[in-house]
């Protein structure tokens, strides 16, 4: 049977093919990009991004390494990658988050916040980077680039899980404590209005315990029943019988005369001087050691948000961040356990405005607030801070007390492209406020004891039994007027930054990148003026003045308050 075969439709295929450089050429710096699949794909503990900041060549150290992800993971108060690039110390580091700077001013080398990686579009990191624009920084420049939304709707959803049984335990328990860790989450992203507006949102939340194992002497039963049946109006026997401390497996138990000892004539001191403690037997038993293994919680929350606008030559975007912890820190008297303590809330916010003047002319301006602040707590601040005898303490540390870091910061940038030069013109305004509101602490006394030379040295657990505390300290005074000192303070300091750079391209295999940067500080200051300083005294030489010098209160640390120096980046 023939078969009748019409001719086809005429198609044409072009090809296009192209050699990725193996060299970078256009700047004299050793960098990698690390895409978002790298990031989702990757092993992460912690789901921190600053373990994939070591996969750059000429950067060592050893990240965010440690045998647990609780110290590891975004919800740290801050985190400190331990990596520096090109033999350069790790606080040169500087970490930018979009493109203003998310590093904090006070602990250089700190991330003020690690963005959580379904929120990362791509992290960049520069080991050497010698041009002008990031001049701030002598050692590693990471980037990490947000997430934006698309015209198409686009999301993901995780779990990460972790527990006991996945677990190796610690060398003084017999056990892992029962715990588990979920962090869940997800973001999405898509057109609010299609090819004009845009948005993003993502969400990491932590329900976890977090394992750990408390070593520490404490009382026995009998100590604390002894002292019930002989002295039950002294304020040692309220603690010890309100506040108990918990019990674990127990070792090393040690009596009155264990802790006392001899003579030098091998003579028990109990025996031959009388106990430290009115009938108390010799042989009683006073501490002993115990390992409780605990779990307590260490919850977490990050979310961000992101919305973009564009226009012909303009586009706008904002991005915020917001972590929050939920963690209750253990005590070995668990009346005392501490919520966030210090842990820190943070807040980031990012404005940026990229306006096209003409194909080769662009400008980007941004604005970037970072907001860290965090409490002291005490539970039961009534009760002052008391140790030194021996045994578990009571009391809380330092607090009530609070600090509120604010880091505020303006950028420019001009780029402009000519020819054979890419040139790039801008500055960028940092400012720093410190604000430590620690009148709490100092003026919260705290006990406490040791051996008494005017008691024969007693030991300290039976000072503290016997109500006499060997000292009294916490309270600060200020020295000028007799009153309370005041210890809630304002640290301000200020960066200017200005700089120019030209990428000149001669050749296709040779480039110059020149640049020139000057930065200038404000002189750090204490809003109420209470900064301590040396004051040069008389004199009409240097020695002379030096020799006279005094230490007093000034408004500023330099004798310009307002620039400590102008110098060349």
């Amino acid at each position: 049977m023939p078969l009748a075969l019409k001719a086809g439709a005429v198609t044409e295929t072009v090809t296009i093919t192209a050699q990725v450089n193996p060299v970078q050429l256009a700047e004299a710096k050793i960098a990698s990009d690390i895409s978002a699949r790298e990031i989702s794909q990757l092993p992460l503990a912690g789901r921190n991004i600053g373990n994939l900041i070591l996969q750059t060549p000429g950067v060592t150290g050893t990240g965010n390494a440690s045998g647990n992800a609780n110290d590891t993971d975004i919800f740290s108060l801050v985190n400190n990658p331990q990596a520096n690039g090109g033999g350069q110390r790790g606080e040169a580091n500087a970490f930018y988050l979009d493109n203003t700077l998310a590093t904090s001013n006070p602990d250089p080398g700190v991330f003020n916040l690690t963005p959580n990686p379904d929120s990362v579009q791509e992290l960049h990191v520069a080991v050497n980077d010698y041009s002008a624009e990031y001049g701030r920084s002598g050692s590693l420049v990471i980037q990490a680039i947000s997430k934006t939304g698309t015209n198409q709707f686009h999301g993901s959803l995780f779990e990460y899980h972790q527990d006991n049984h996945l677990y190796a335990h610690n060398t003084f328990a017999s056990s892992v404590p029962v715990f588990r860790r979920n962090e869940f989450g997800g973001s999405i992203g898509g057109p609010i209005f299609k090819n004009k507006m845009f948005g993003f949102f993502s969400w990491d939340q932590k329900r976890s315990s977090r394992p750990a194992v408390l070593t520490n002497t404490i009382e026995t039963q009998d100590f604390v029943n002894f002292m019930k049946t002989n002295d039950p109006n002294n304020l040692s026997t309220q603690l010890l019988t309100k506040y108990p401390a918990s019990v674990g497996t127990i070792s090393t138990i040690r009596t009155v005369d264990d802790i006392e000892g001899t003579n030098s004539s091998g003579q028990s001191i109990c025996q031959t001087s009388g106990p430290p403690v009115a009938a108390m037997p010799c042989n009683l038993p006073i501490t002993e050691l115990t390992n409780v293994a605990v779990a307590n919680k260490d919850n977490g929350l990050q979310w961000n948000t992101r919305v973009d606008v564009v226009f012909s030559k303009d586009r706008f975007y904002g991005n915020y961040y917001r972590k929050t912890p939920d963690v209750l820190n253990p005590n070995p008297r668990p009346i005392f356990n501490a919520p966030n303590n210090f842990d820190g809330i943070t807040n980031y916010a990012n404005l940026d405005w990229t306006h096209t003047f003409s194909p080769t002319v662009v400008n980007d301006a941004a604005m970037g607030v970072t907001r860290i602040s965090g409490l002291g707590s005490c539970v039961l601040c009534q009760v002052p801070p008391i140790g030194g005898m021996g045994i578990a303490g009571f009391g809380g540390g330092f607090a009530p007390a609070e600090f509120i870091q604010n880091d505020l910061e303006w950028r420019d940038l001009l780029s402009v492209n000519r020819g054979k030069h890419a040139l790039k013109f801008g500055f960028d305004i940092f400012r720093d406020q410190e604000n430590d509101l620690f009148d709490g602490p100092t003026q919260r006394p705290g006990y406490g004891f040791a051996p008494n030379p005017t008691t024969n040295n007693v030991p300290a657990i039976f000072n503290f039994a016997n109500d006499k505390p060997t000292t009294q300290g916490a309270i600060n005074y200020n020295l000028n007027t007799g009153a309370l000192s005041q210890q809630s303070i304002g640290y301000r300091s200020g960066n200017f930054g200005f700089f120019g750079q030209d990428d000149w391209k001669l050749k296709p295999n040779f480039s110059l990148n020149l640049g020139l940067r000057w930065d200038f500080n404000t002189s750090p200051n204490e809003i109420a003026g209470r900064t301590s300083n040396v004051i040069l005294g008389s004199g009409s030489t240097l020695m002379q003045r030096v020799s006279n010098a005094s230490i007093g209160v000034v408004k500023s640390l330099m004798p310009n308050h307002s620039i400590a120096y102008f110098a060349p980046g």
